[in-house]
């Protein structure tokens, strides 16, 4: 089937799509800002709803409705990625809409969901910065708890939020750190996997990711990028009253 391409906020199914439609994948935004306007148009599919493949990325600061949640049962298969940047209080920072137990009772409402029924399956995704360089361990620390499945995205841009532009002997001593947790981590083996989540070494290869990405050379003269990282991020805690250097005061000393 030919795909229906990149659609807005104020989307609709045709009559045809929800005759013929597969799969569908709602990115951010946030897409649980529009749960009335998902579910009035996944009802069109009516008993076809059985046949769809269904994908979400969240930043589980809204809680799923009633409404969706009866539809997301009745898919083939629906998978949520849950983009969480860092573990409390980081992740607030980062995300200064969030609030942290807001993130671990709407985490909880697909914990119990899954636990219930086979829809949704979850993982987590995590966005490597400057800002969050060293927390992954951390975020990973609980997050072993709940789930096996982990997807890390490199940021590239804007270039001062790359973390190949921190100072060669900081990324080096990441570069060890996340080394020594390739060695101490054992993945548990799993004999449940779902065909949409990663293998339950997805830790190690993010950490193999994260560990490539260090070793490249820096995008930005350090300099430069301290100036336009320091006054850029000034702007921002300005605005959200709330100082880097509370979250991370390494990162904070290093733009002094």
């Amino acid at each position: 089937m030919k795909s229906v391409g990149l659609l807005s906020s104020n989307w609709t199914l045709s009559d045809q799509q929800a005759k013929d439609i597969r799969e569908l994948i709602f990115l951010g935004g946030e897409p649980m800002m529009y749960q009335d306007q998902i579910c009035s148009e996944l009802s069109k599919l009516g008993d076809r709803l059985s046949e769809l493949r269904l994908n979400f990325t969240t930043n589980l600061t809204i809680p799923m409705k009633h409404d969706l949640v009866e539809l997301v049962k009745r898919t083939n298969k629906t998978w949520i990625m849950c983009s969480i940047d860092g573990f409390a209080e980081l992740n607030d920072y980062i995300r200064s809409d969030s609030q942290w137990q807001d993130i671990k009772n709407n985490l909880g409402q697909l914990v119990d969901l899954n636990s219930q029924h086979h829809n949704p399956e979850f993982g987590m995704s995590f966005t490597f910065s400057v800002f969050n360089a060293h927390d992954l361990p951390r975020l990973h620390d609980w997050w072993k708890d709940i789930n096996d499945t982990i997807g890390v995205t490199l940021v590239t841009w804007p270039k001062i939020h790359d973390a190949r532009n921190l100072p060669r002997d900081y990324k080096q001593e990441l570069i060890e750190r996340y080394n020594k947790l390739l060695t101490d981590h054992k993945p548990e083996p799993r004999e449940d996997r779902s065909a949409h989540a990663m293998h339950s070494n997805s830790y190690q290869l993010a950490i193999v990711k994260i560990i490539a990405h260090l070793k490249q050379d820096a995008d930005m003269e350090f300099s430069e990028w301290r100036k336009y990282l320091r006054e850029h991020n000034q702007l921002l805690d300005d605005r959200r009253s709330q100082q880097l250097a509370s979250v991370n005061p390494r990162l904070a000393a290093i733009l002094d």
